[in-house]
């Protein structure tokens, strides 16, 4: 994740809150689509609308499983951290570890369960969170990190709750 996602990530939750009222179709068809799936013609206008243009498949699939996350859980408080929403939303540890350890081929079926749960709640969570653990390979530094943060926050929330 770059400096320049940022900006991009507002653009994208902007413009699926516009959808939300003013294209419908759309943004249900985002919502509808398995997580990360590309053949989804909504997805590209969605693209297009926010200035993203990711240079291949790879690079486009982490924001399309994005985009499916924002659009799923709507417009719920998102100032949670991804930790925090998935304690507050009673995910279980075991899921948690299933959503930090999945390899890029396992990460929409396990982050297809963190959403349901928290859209189930009410619960929402930080978008550029979300994006760095969706965007790093789990192996890299980054990935790391952005998996040590979710997991911190998890456990800070848990003991708060004691």
């Amino acid at each position: 994740m770059t400096p320049d996602d940022l900006p991009q990530i507002s653009r994208l939750r902007h413009t699926l809150h516009r959808w939300s009222d003013s294209d419908r179709g759309a943004h249900a068809a985002i919502r509808r689509a398995e997580p990360g799936d590309l053949a989804t013609p909504a997805l590209w206008k969605l693209f297009a609308t926010c200035d993203l243009d990711p240079p291949s498949d790879d690079a486009a699939r982490p924001w399309a499983l994005t985009a499916w996350a924002l659009a799923t859980l709507g417009e719920a408080d998102s100032r949670a951290s991804l930790g925090q929403a998935m304690h507050a939303a009673g995910i279980s540890e075991l899921r948690l570890v299933r959503l930090l350890r999945a390899d890029p081929a396992q990460l929409p079926d396990a982050l297809r369960a963190v959403v349901r749960q928290l859209l189930a709640k009410g619960l929402n969570a930080d978008a550029v969170q979300l994006l760095r653990l969706v965007q790093t390979d789990p192996a890299s530094d980054a990935g790391e990190r952005a998996r040590m943060v979710v997991a911190r926050d998890y456990y800070r929330a848990e003991r708060a709750a004691r």
